[in-house]
């Protein structure tokens, strides 16, 4: 089951109305696209709907939908479609022509949770994108369409579909580089504490590749937790790997709040916990991100060492 969400960035935007259209078009045929509501959130069933679509990992003989999408210069865009609530066995892909399939520049059927798609893209160029949602297997679908604004862009913290980029939070209506000032310290090595990022604020996510989808936890809040090294060390050992770790966890380790990422894995221990081994470290002070795959969120037991 499955929920497609469509994530933009843009920046210095406001929202974006498109005219609402039909199915979508056939490859080929002129491209409209259907109206994302100011609450971000965008629902369909596939059995109202046609094939007029198909792109190139899946989504031929089944229905679609697609969405316009208006990004600036070096906003980046994520589509997803693995929601919990969908019924349909979803994919998505994106387009910078509507009715051309050879410049899609993404496809994506299972790199979100469970069965459906997913794909964060890198920095693009300005231009108005078409995401489309289709299925491998018929159903509903129910999601979002979000724009992640780029620093310095105008915000607003009550605004569901515009929201500042990973890294960022909206400050004075200005999205702003977050610092982690919330961060927990750990305390001396070794140590084993329990962390909750159900409620936690959603403000980062790891580098592009370490996850399916290059999702990174962009979709899921997390809990940063800040260790200090008096002293040098040969390795540093994460984990959730617990019996008390009740969902899909995702984490990274920085040298900063917003410095280089030195490990990040998603599924490295058994029941979706992830395990880190950074390697020879300096003395310091250094960041480990508790973060979810897609959208998850939970409770994890997390040791280091």
């Amino acid at each position: 089951m499955a929920r497609a969400l469509v994530w933009v960035a843009l920046a210095g935007c406001g929202r974006f109305d498109f005219a609402v259209a039909g199915d979508g078009p056939a490859d080929g045929a002129t491209c409209s696209a259907l109206t994302v509501p100011d609450t971000g959130i965008i629902t369909g069933d596939f059995s109202m709907l046609v094939d007029n679509a198909t792109g190139s990992c899946g989504g031929g003989s089944l229905p679609d939908q697609v969405y316009a999408i208006d990004v600036p210069d070096n906003a980046a865009l994520i589509v997803a479609a693995d929601g919990p609530s969908e019924t349909a066995d979803t994919l998505v892909y994106i387009r910078t022509v509507c009715d051309d399939p050879a410049s899609e520049i993404a496809c994506d059927s299972s790199g979100g949770a469970g069965p459906g798609g997913a794909w964060r893209t890198g920095p693009l160029p300005a231009a108005r994108y078409w995401a489309f949602v289709d299925a491998d297997a018929t159903g509903t679908y129910e999601g979002t369409i979000q724009v992640l604004l780029p620093a310095g862009s105008p915000c607003s913290a009550a605004n569901q579909r515009d929201r500042c980029a990973p890294e960022l939070q909206c400050v004075a209506g200005t999205c702003m580089p977050d610092v982690c000032a919330n961060a927990m310290p750990v305390g001396a090595l070794p140590a084993q504490l329990t962390v909750m990022t159900t409620g936690a604020t959603n403000l980062h996510a790891s580098s592009l590749g370490c996850t399916e989808g290059q999702d990174g936890g962009a979709r899921a809040p997390e809990v940063v937790l800040q260790i200090v090294l008096p002293a040098a060390v040969s390795n540093l050992h994460a984990t959730t790997e617990s019996a008390q770790t009740d969902y899909d966890t995702l984490i990274y380790l920085r040298d900063a709040c917003l410095g280089t990422e030195i490990a990040c894995n998603d599924d490295g221990g058994t029941n979706m916990s992830s395990v880190i081994d950074s390697g020879p470290l300096p003395a310091g002070t250094y960041y480990l991100f508790i973060d979810g795959f897609a959208y998850k969120s939970g409770t994890a037991m997390v040791s280091i060492n």
